[in-house]
């Protein structure tokens, strides 16, 4: 009876093992599957415009963004579109009970035809004063890189205009250890020549 007991749990033991197994076995895949559908861009060659600079500055300002830690502001070297398509645009509810930001449900159609015109540029540091660049190597997106290792950094996507320019949406992701990070769309509006902050989603996808 002892070895009868003692084989039914070595079979349960090794049956809950082998489970184990293939469910590590079908994360890994998922996850290869995952990278596979986030890393779509080639590294940029074409750098930002003067505009675009113009405008990541402004939106530093404007959205407060700061380094964790008291340490140096870390950003992306790079600008791509948003992965989700900037798709937040055509999910009315998020702008239930945002009246500031019903401009942009107002003109989500203007936007979202704009999508093509949001280019994958390199930035330089010399043009960002007082900001560090992650090198594309080091970015998840960009094909072929490898693990970024170094301070906390922020992620912001290639903005997202309409026609004359009047309105943006920009994605921002904070990549960092432990349990801080986080995502959020900005929404800005310019008047007179100048761009404000109207306000912003934190979003989270599965």
């Amino acid at each position: 009876m002892r070895r009868f007991n003692y084989l039914a749990c070595l079979c349960i033991v090794l049956f809950l093992l082998s489970c184990s197994i293939k469910k590590r076995e079908q994360q890994e895949e998922d996850h290869h599957l995952v990278l596979d559908s986030v890393v779509l861009h080639e590294k940029p060659t074409t750098e930002a415009p003067d505009s675009i600079y113009s405008f990541i500055k402004r939106f530093i300002d404007l959205d407060s963004i700061e380094a964790p830690n008291s340490g140096k502001l870390m950003i992306a070297g790079v600008l791509v579109p948003d992965l989700h398509d900037y798709d937040i645009l055509t999910k009315k509810e998020f702008f239930v009970d945002r009246p500031n930001l019903e401009i942009f449900h107002k003109f989500s159609r203007d936007l979202i035809n704009n999508k093509s015109k949001c280019g994958n540029y390199f930035l330089k540091t010399d043009k960002l004063q007082g900001v560090g660049l992650v090198a594309a190597d080091y970015l998840p997106f960009i094909r072929n890189s490898t693990m970024w290792n170094g301070p906390s950094y922020y992620q912001i996507n290639t903005p997202l205009f309409n026609t004359d320019a009047s309105l943006a949406v920009v994605h921002v992701t904070l990549h960092c250890d432990g349990l801080c990070g986080g995502e959020e769309y900005v929404f800005l509006r310019k008047d007179e020549g100048k761009w404000g902050k109207l306000g912003e989603i934190v979003t989270v996808y599965d």
